[in-house]
């Protein structure tokens, strides 16, 4: 797809999840369309917000509210467009083009972003400027100047046609800007608004979705119990995508409100990877304190979110988390240690190897054996290869078996074929083996042929479906 496909379809998302074309940045906390900007200045970005009867750099504002001498008069929307992109100066320009938006219908308004898609699409240039570098402002400004003449009347246009018809992503990205904007300046009636859609009885659909995404993100910096309250008791196809987006913003408004419905809500949709994400966020900035809180979450949610604290501890300051680590017991160790052992200082990975057989047997130190063979693998086989044999069989050796298998199956399908024969679990041995060697046999059939005819560590079983299996390659 184009970039200015992208750009449409993120626009048609209503501006969510980031997928905005050429260099207009990524979406920030509040998603608003100016923060994509990257080529507008600072001055430029002022014009917008002003009002229309203050006197700019020598623009001189008429009785009408016209720009005098900067829009035309009987043009067409099209043409009044071009005309204003073709301002020279950027201040002028946004000036203009806001005091006209001004005066836009709906239907007209979707004539001028019609015209901005052509222009986008190809890479055009009006005078000094792109149309691609203007197309965000336009939004914002457009979105702007309909939400004051009713948002009502203007989203019973935007967003009833669903997706029909060929401008049916504009009118959708556009009505979803102008929603986000009332919602932000009076979510209880956004709220009513979108109640009267999903109490309707038809599909919910994208529509739905993207408006529940920016009430809930408007909504949780004023109420939040309330606005949590709401999304729970909403339909899943609502809330599983409401969710997360206003958490997003919850925790960058207020973390410890975040933080405390998190722990508190036992039926909120993807609360696990919410927990774990909180967690991670605010380990950039005291990872201790949110080890601690990681610790004291509920058991569904303590394993994820103390791994991801300790993720973002170690690649911040290595020695403060393994120290860290000397005073977690239990269910937190055992999942702070392979994390730990997987972002190893200096990958000294023998070091870690030594560290290693020093913890206590259990889950995570399986899980981290895993973990070392696969880094270790990556840089030095034979190394990983020596200390793994020197193992004694069991679920820790098989752990650092598979995860050897899997980094050397295609560079070494041999030793990752004896490798994969010493599993204890014969269901996992058997698919390990036939992975293996169904690449094996594509590659070279004699030697896949010859290892299965004549490996000591094969058993009968598994010596007779190889076979199997290569005779029907």
């Amino acid at each position: 797809m184009s970039h200015a496909g992208w750009a449409l379809t993120g626009l048609a998302l209503g501006a969510v999840g980031g997928f905005f074309a050429g260099r207009h940045g990524q979406v920030t906390g509040s998603g608003g369309i100016l923060e994509r900007i990257a080529v507008g200045t600072s001055h430029a970005v002022t014009a917008v917000g002003r009002s229309g009867a203050e006197t700019m750099e020598g623009v001189v504002i008429g009785e009408s509210g016209r720009l005098k001498g900067l829009i035309p008069l009987d043009a067409t929307p099209q043409q009044t467009l071009r005309h204003i992109l073709a301002i020279p100066d950027s201040l002028n320009r946004l000036a203009a083009l806001k005091e006209w938006c001004r005066t836009l219908p709906p239907d007209q308004a979707l004539e001028v972003m019609q015209e901005f898609k052509g222009m986008m699409e190809a890479q055009e240039r009006i005078g000094e400027v792109e149309g691609k570098s203007l197309f965000f402002v336009a939004i914002d400004v457009l979105a702007e100047a309909l939400l004051e003449q009713g948002p009502g009347k203007v989203l019973a246009v935007f967003l009833a046609p669903e997706a029909e018809g060929g401008d049916a992503g504009l009118r959708l990205g556009l009505g979803a800007e102008i929603f986000k904007k009332w919602a932000e300046r009076d979510p209880a009636a956004a709220r009513v608004l979108l109640e009267s859609r999903l109490a309707a009885g038809g599909k919910i659909g994208q529509v739905e979705n993207v408006l529940s995404i920016h009430l809930m993100r408007a909504w949780v910096k004023t109420d939040p119990d309330a606005a949590m309250g709401w999304l729970l008791k909403q339909p899943t196809e609502v809330s599983d995508e409401a969710v997360s987006p206003a958490f997003d913003t919850l925790s960058l408004h207020d973390p410890d409100k975040a933080r405390k419905l998190v722990a508190e809500q036992a039926d909120l949709p993807g609360r696990v990877e919410i927990a774990a994400t909180i967690a991670q966020s605010w380990a950039k900035t005291t990872p201790d304190k949110a080890l601690e809180w990681a610790q004291g979450l509920p058991e569904k949610l303590s394993g994820p979110s103390v791994k991801k604290t300790m993720e973002t501890w170690a690649g911040q300051d290595f020695p403060a988390a393994k120290q860290a680590l000397e005073g977690l017991s239990g269910s937190p160790r055992e999942a702070a240690l392979p994390v730990l052992v997987e972002n190893w200082q200096k990958n000294n990975w023998g070091e870690a190897a030594g560290f290693l057989e020093q913890q206590p047997a259990g889950k995570g130190r399986q899980e981290a054996v895993g973990q070392l063979i696969r880094r270790w693998a990556d840089g030095d086989q034979p190394a990983a290869s020596g200390w793994l044999a020197r193992q004694a069989p069991g679920p820790e050796r098989d752990a650092g078996a598979s995860a050897l298998v899997d980094e050397v199956r295609d560079s070494d399908p041999e030793a990752a074929a004896i490798w994969g024969a010493t599993l204890g679990d014969e269901k996992q041995r058997q698919d390990s083996l036939r992975e293996t060697l169904q690449g094996w046999y594509k590659k070279s059939v004699p030697e896949a042929l010859r290892w299965v005819e004549t490996a000591g560590n094969l058993t009968d079983s598994d010596r007779a479906a190889l076979l199997r299996m290569m005779a029907v390659e």
